[in-house]
């Protein structure tokens, strides 16, 4: 079966932002943003209206920690706000036939308008697959810096497996950086 997270019921929560402004030295606020997952198409509606009244802002803080992951497609709606050019961040690769490892390339692709200012990722060991390419791809891209712990190392096509007494999550594919 899929991924299940820890929420009861079938149904996924819709993740909440977070979003706050600290005024800055011009009056516009530092931008401060929480995301909680990207399993909900609305994530990426509520971070273009939270961007669009943050985009003067001076700086941002991209608060992922706890972060389980989520959608790729929805994380990178979000990546597309944050980032000038279009990226290729890497490919996942699921276990294939005689012809080998069938892979898919994880391109972002630039959404206007696009935040310029700098930007701060803030991470823990509980930021989980999607949240970890989007930390990834902003961090390893030089757009902004990530600040925090390690994060879970459970990229892409990961499988929940239920315990007597724990859980195992397994990722069946190999997330290859570019």
């Amino acid at each position: 079966a899929p991924i299940r997270y820890e929420w009861e019921g079938d149904e996924a929560p819709v993740p909440e932002i977070a979003a706050d402004a600290t005024p800055g030295s011009e009056g516009v606020g530092f931008a401060y943003v929480h995301l909680e997952g990207f399993e909900e198409a609305e994530v990426t509606r509520q971070f273009d209206a939270f961007l669009d009244s943050s985009l003067q802002s001076p700086g941002m803080v991209l608060d992922l920690r706890e972060n389980y992951g989520g959608m790729l497609d929805n994380a990178f709606q979000v990546l597309g706000r944050l980032l000038p050019e279009p990226l290729v961040i890497g490919e996942h690769c699921a276990p294939g036939g005689a012809d080998g490892a069938p892979c898919t390339e994880h391109r972002i692709e630039p959404r206007a308008p696009v935040y310029q200012g700098p930007i701060a990722v803030v991470i823990d060991e509980n930021v989980y697959s999607a949240a970890e390419l989007v930390a990834y791809s902003l961090c390893r891209s030089g757009r902004a810096r990530c600040f925090g712990r390690t994060t879970a190392g459970e990229t892409d096509c990961v499988f929940r497996f239920d315990l007597p007494g724990a859980v195992a999550r397994v990722s069946w594919a190999d997330f290859r950086p570019a």
